[in-house]
């Protein structure tokens, strides 16, 4: 059961890939052209069945679709992985600077040298 302000889009699964769709309407610039038909309300948008139907949607071969999910579907899986290890680096760049910051450690200029040694290497 959906609410009356939802619509469902079903497709010939043999034609258009479902979770091709999905990719494709979540698209920064299919957001940008979805957003170009809406009406405007104060505190929502609204697409109407009708100017839904009127919207074109580019429709590879179903193979080239699968191909598509399957690329896309990777990207975003290493997207969350950067995501992750940018989230730990940021952490532990906190803590250091806390830990320098407070004296909980020290560098000494023999520490600073072998790394300035050791980057120029």
């Amino acid at each position: 059961m959906f609410a009356s302000y939802l619509i469902r889009l079903r497709t010939k699964a043999a034609l258009l890939r479902p979770f091709y769709l999905n990719h494709y309407f979540n698209w920064d610039e299919t957001q940008a052209r979805l957003k170009s038909i809406a009406s405007r309300a104060v505190s929502q948008s609204n697409i109407s069945a009708s100017r839904l139907r009127t919207f074109a949607v580019p429709v590879p071969l179903p193979e080239e679709q699968d191909q598509i999910v399957s690329d896309v579907d990777c990207l975003d899986r290493k997207l969350a992985v950067h995501d992750r290890k940018r989230a730990a680096l940021a952490a532990l760049f906190r803590t250091l600077l806390h830990q320098l910051m407070t004296a909980q450690i020290r560098v000494h200029d023999s520490d600073v040298l072998g790394v300035e040694r050791a980057a120029a290497a």
